[in-house]
């Protein structure tokens, strides 16, 4: 029968299932058998007045029918369901599962049912894998953000980043997926942290690299997302990997349990970490977004593009649900130190915009609109247009859009 075990057809796999739960089917008939014997008559029967026993024998007769046979038949029909719905509808966007259990490019939905018998066998709940819910994998990932905010916002699992001419990976985890890839893009991070991973992006780039999300379903707990996470870290040779840690979630500083995260979020709101991109340190954690904003005056909708698009509040703080591993390091400040941090930059950052160019803006169609603005970045956000594109029409006798005239003011 060692076909079974290596073997990637989805009738041997299934085959597999069945049996195993005719053998716990037998084993629990027979614990079932034998409960009735002794109560077939008054008196002691079998088991020689030892209750213990017989209470162990009802226990484990109702686990084994109900888990590992009930269970592991329905398992067979609903991974081959859901595997076949995977199949058909999202595979245009999964191109091969990474090598498991020791394929070589094996198609995803006879790989990923291997994998579900295995992890459905041995632990039953089926462990993180039972609790898989999408996988995808995207090429050209630093032009396809927004297939990674599709895929991924709000979204708890794994992703791998996989150099292609090179066989680099890269293993991580993350409760919001897509505000965790996206930060690996921003320059204000790769300049500035220390991580292998990051000075290998900011020197190469993002050419030839692939990522693979593994999407966990949302009642996953973190324990599922790291133990993820941990398998495909001891999974790929260590000469291949990109991670330096190859305990996951270890550091300076470990997220918060679950528990206690939700206790906090229900007395006090959404907890958050602020970090320093200019000294790559943890400096504050924050309550409840409400602290944010009754202390540094923060707008709810900067503190939303901060959180969950990745942002820098005043081009130099970041804000983070969960700890970043690429600052690993701790510098707790009390929050009068924080707000006069906050204050410092926010007069930076004045003093950076005094140098800017002001320009005063006509709106032929709509002189009602007609008005100065500080800076070209000011009147970029205004138009949601583009900086570069709009010096090009400064002081130029065409119109930008067909009807805004801007002209520099000295």
């Amino acid at each position: 029968m060692s076909w079974t075990f290596t073997s990637t057809n989805a009738k041997e796999i299934g085959t597999l299932y069945l049996i195993f739960a005719v053998f716990a089917g037998m084993i629990g008939t027979a614990f079932s058998v034998l409960i009735r014997l002794e109560l077939a008559a008054p008196g002691l029967q079998f088991l020689a007045g030892d209750h213990q026993l017989f209470n162990v024998i009802i226990s484990a007769h109702a686990l084994i029918m109900i888990f590992f046979m009930v269970n592991l038949l329905q398992a067979r029909k609903r991974n081959n369901l859901i595997l076949f719905k995977i199949y058909n509808v999202k595979f245009k966007k999964i191109r091969v599962c990474p090598k498991i259990l020791g394929g070589k490019g094996l198609n995803l939905p006879t790989s990923a049912n291997r994998v579900r018998f295995f992890s459905t066998a041995s632990s039953v709940s089926g462990l993180a894998y039972e609790k898989l819910s999408n996988f995808y994998t995207i090429d050209n990932t630093f032009d396809n953000r927004k297939l990674i905010l599709e895929y991924a916002k709000s979204k708890k699992g794994v992703y791998i980043f996989e150099v292609l001419n090179k066989n680099l990976y890269y293993v991580g985890s993350s409760i919001n997926l897509y505000s965790r890839v996206c930060s690996y893009f921003m320059p204000s991070i790769l300049s500035k942290a220390d991580r292998r991973v990051l000075r290998y992006f900011n020197k190469y780039g993002f050419k030839d690299v692939k990522l693979s999300l593994y999407i966990l379903d949302d009642k996953a707990s973190i324990e599922d997302v790291l133990n993820l996470e941990k398998y495909y870290i001891d999974y790929y040779p260590k000469d291949n990997l990109l991670n330096i840690e190859s305990i996951p979630g270890s550091g300076f500083h470990l997220p918060m349990s679950e528990e206690a995260r939700n206790k906090l979020r229900k007395l006090r709101g959404q907890v958050f970490y602020a970090y320093d991109t200019n000294t790559k340190t943890l400096i504050f954690i924050f309550d409840s977004k409400q602290l944010a904003y009754d202390n540094i005056n923060i707008d709810h909708r900067t503190l939303n593009n901060c959180l969950y698009e990745g942002n820098l509040y005043l081009n130099r703080f970041m804000f983070s649900l969960e700890p970043i591993k690429e600052f690993a390091y701790e510098a707790l400040i009390s929050l009068n130190e924080l707000k006069t941090l906050i204050k410092e930059q926010r007069y930076t950052q004045k003093s950076i915009q005094f140098t800017s160019k002001k320009l005063y803006v006509e709106n032929i169609s709509n002189p009602s609109l007609n008005r100065e603005f500080d800076s070209i970045s000011q009147f970029a956000n205004y138009v949601k247009g583009d900086r570069g594109t709009i010096r090009s029409y400064i002081n130029h006798t065409k119109l930008y859009r067909g009807k805004w005239k801007i002209t520099l003011i000295n």
